[in-house]
């Protein structure tokens, strides 16, 4: 199964998944604070709070272009149910090495999303290519994903208490 859905990634997927996995296998390597809290922030912060949260907002979106489907409406509600405890995991983590470690946390956390959000708008501007198979997932173009994404990020940074890191995406 695996073979057969890396098989059907689009580039934008594919980057996202590689950059992911890099944090993420540093553990392996390094068992340090830094890296641990660099893995939550990246997976559970990025990819669940971020990423996954804008696709299953956009992707909710087009059910009634499906028709009616009560158990698809009901799968994506517990999975979205899923997510959010995931993302609380993150936010509560994060949260606690701010207030516990201040500033290097903080420097940690910005360092991680200022890579994401450099990774995002370079993959930005290679999706035109992509544009009819993002309409056709999601009902809308990739700057519009990135969007939600980036909408996504600032409540997770605000969650955590960094209102500051959220405006400066804002204004980006």
């Amino acid at each position: 199964m695996k073979a057969l859905a890396d098989a059907h990634l689009d580039p934008v997927a594919a980057a996202l998944y590689a950059a992911l996995d890099d944090v993420v296998r540093t553990l392996e390597a390094s068992r340090d604070e830094d890296s641990f809290l660099r893995a939550i922030v990246a997976y559970h912060l990025l990819a669940e709070g971020s990423i996954g949260r804008a696709n299953q907002t956009l992707v909710a979106g087009q059910f009634d272009r499906v028709g009616s489907f009560p158990g698809l409406c009901e799968a994506q509600r517990l999975a979205v149910r899923d997510e959010v405890r995931h993302i609380g995991i993150g936010v509560s983590y994060a949260r606690r090495r701010l207030t516990r470690d201040g500033a290097p946390a903080r420097a940690v956390i910005e360092e991680i999303v200022e890579a994401f959000y450099a990774l995002g708008n370079s993959l930005l501007e290679s999706a035109p290519g992509l544009v009819d198979r993002f309409v056709a997932a999601y009902g809308a173009d990739p700057a519009t994903l990135w969007a939600e994404v980036l909408r996504q990020l600032r409540l997770r940074l605000r969650s955590i208490g960094l209102s500051d890191a959220a405006r400066a995406i804002a204004s980006n």
